[in-house]
């Protein structure tokens, strides 16, 4: 995966996004836009393999959306990075007959049982790893980051918003805000050359210092 090669314009229009296109070297996105939260939940495919990748939060689903990963690398698993990114799981377990993995303390969430879960630290294909954020929306918020490429795929830790800036959730969504903030020091530590939130939209470029901005204001 390249750091500064993207393809996909983040202003594109609602149709057009439904449909997964290559984000950058190795990574494909699809959306639905939520009228609601006025910015566009995400999916990502991550290639893995030749000719694997995994699903992330899989948003919208149907005929038309699933058919365009026809000619993409085949899935071989879903990984859920919070209970509340369920979304269209089903669907694509269905049509890829493919497991879903979901963090452990949140598996008592899904309104159907993962077939696996995971822990902080646990490791998926392709170098991925999940790294566990305590004191968030969700008991087992969790990202998932590759060193070697230095992408970090983010649930509703951060969203991506305002455009090419990072926000943490408004303080109801959390127990303790003050905890939360806290919980997301982890991700500081990371060096990213892209990141990509499951709400809002990816930064490609320059994410450098966008995480602990989030996290002080």
């Amino acid at each position: 995966m390249t750091q500064y090669q993207h393809y996909l314009p983040m202003h594109m229009t609602l149709h057009e996004r439904c449909f997964p296109h290559k984000l950058m070297e190795g990574v494909w996105l699809w959306s639905v836009y939520s009228e609601e939260k006025a910015m566009y939940f995400n999916g990502y495919l991550v290639q893995t393999g030749e000719h694997e990748a995994i699903i992330t939060d899989p948003p919208c689903g149907g005929p038309d959306v699933l058919e365009g990963f026809a000619a993409l690398p085949r899935p071989t698993c879903i990984l859920l990075t919070n209970a509340d990114h369920e979304r269209e799981t089903e669907q694509f377990r269905a049509h890829f007959n493919i497991p879903v993995y979901c963090p452990e303390l949140d598996a008592p969430l899904l309104s159907r049982h993962p077939d696996f879960t995971y822990r902080d630290g646990h490791t998926f294909p392709g170098g991925w790893r999940a790294i566990h954020l305590p004191d968030q929306k969700t008991p087992g918020e969790s990202a998932l980051y590759h060193e070697g490429h230095k992408l970090l795929i983010l649930g509703d830790a951060l969203i991506g918003k305002p455009y090419q800036r990072l926000s943490m959730l408004p303080p109801e969504k959390y127990r303790n805000p003050k905890n939360a903030r806290l919980g997301l020091q982890r991700l500081q530590e990371l060096e990213v050359s892209a990141i990509l939130p499951g709400d809002g939209d990816p930064i490609l470029l320059n994410p450098a210092g966008l995480i602990t901005e989030a996290i002080r204001e």
